[in-house]
């Protein structure tokens, strides 16, 4: 029985409503990376004192012709050196939760979505699939409907497995139990980068789903979160979820047969690597990009033998609906 691999990059989300029906929508589409700091989005920016001046850091290299993630890959390299760029980090972590759940809450549940028209797809066809999905929004979750819950196993214990390999605008690590009230939590971590990030690399800390910062749990202690989510570097070194994720995406790799891309410019290696290793068979690779040279791209970055072009299609609205989504899925 065929099993199919899909990816989803910020491309996807990007052109998941491929008719926005309320202008009032416009302002919350979803960004490519390059645009997380547009205008539209200024008055959150403002929120976040710090991501104003990473912002500007930025943007300046941008005009410069810079990649965004390489640029940003180099700030955290100087991090390490630079408390205030730490600080920077961290803001933009928040920042990023915020950003997300409002595009979320404000551009999601609109007819005609890409995301509803591909589970059906996969619904009408193989019935199962594995997505990653690096996109921090709930968009394609609003898709799943039901399926996804608050236990964070329900992303991964049904026929259509959700991966976000990144992290997502309401996944929290649990940083810290307070004794004492701590009235500005934001301002905390800020005060405390290096901690945070201590703490969310060890292995017991736990992924869960919150909708706040500081959460009692009734017993006299108030429990500090942060946000889950990793920060778009180039290359990055690991991923924000839970490893039981991991294993069931180790699993699916075992039973792929082909793959599609949708709006991912594959840098990120990890995945790479684990696709290249887990995946030794002749397997097509479907690749939905917004230009030919972004397709010829990614098929250079999967160019051993048993990885081969099947299909390339400029636009998610134009793949959904077209022969090679059909061909794909088996639907024709």
């Amino acid at each position: 029985m065929s099993y199919p691999l899909i990816i989803l990059g910020a491309g996807a989300s990007f052109d998941c409503v491929p008719e926005i029906r309320h202008a009032s929508k416009e302002r919350f589409r979803p960004p490519l990376t390059k645009n997380l700091f547009d205008k539209q989005f200024e008055d959150i920016i403002n929120k976040y004192s710090e991501v104003k001046d990473l912002a500007s850091s930025i943007l300046a290299s941008l005009r410069g012709g810079d990649n965004f993630e390489k640029i940003l890959s180099d700030i955290k390299e100087k991090s390490q050196k630079n408390p205030d760029r730490l600080k920077q980090l961290v803001d933009f972590e928040m920042y990023l939760q915020d950003l997300f759940k409002q595009i979320s809450n404000e551009f999601g549940n609109q007819t005609g979505s890409n995301y509803g028209a591909l589970i059906q797809e996969i619904n009408d066809g193989f019935k199962r699939a594995c997505i990653v999905n690096f996109n921090y929004d709930l968009l394609l979750e609003e898709a799943l409907k039901e399926k996804i819950t608050e236990d964070l196993n329900s992303y991964i214990d049904s026929t259509i497995k959700i991966i976000k390999i990144h992290g997502s605008c309401d996944w929290v690590y649990s940083i810290y139990d307070l004794f004492n009230d701590i009235k500005d939590p934001r301002k905390f971590l800020l005060e405390n980068p290096l901690f945070t990030e201590q703490r969310r690399k060890e292995k017991t800390q736990r992924i869960c789903r919150k909708k706040d910062y500081v959460v009692s749990n009734g017993a006299g202690k108030k429990f500090l979160y942060c946000p889950a989510i990793a920060i778009p570097l180039y290359g990055k070194d690991g991923f924000v979820c839970p490893k039981s994720h991991i294993d069931a995406l180790e699993g699916a790799l075992a039973q792929v047969d082909r793959i599609l891309i949708i709006g991912w410019a594959a840098n990120d290696q990890c995945l790479i690597d684990l696709i290249k290793d887990k995946i030794k068979r002749p397997i097509g690779i479907t690749t939905v990009a917004g230009n030919e040279s972004e397709i010829n791209d990614i098929f250079g970055k999967f160019s051993e033998s048993n990885f081969k072009r099947a299909a390339g299609f400029v636009g998610f609205s134009n793949f959904m609906g077209s022969k090679e989504c059909k061909t794909f899925f088996g639907t024709a």
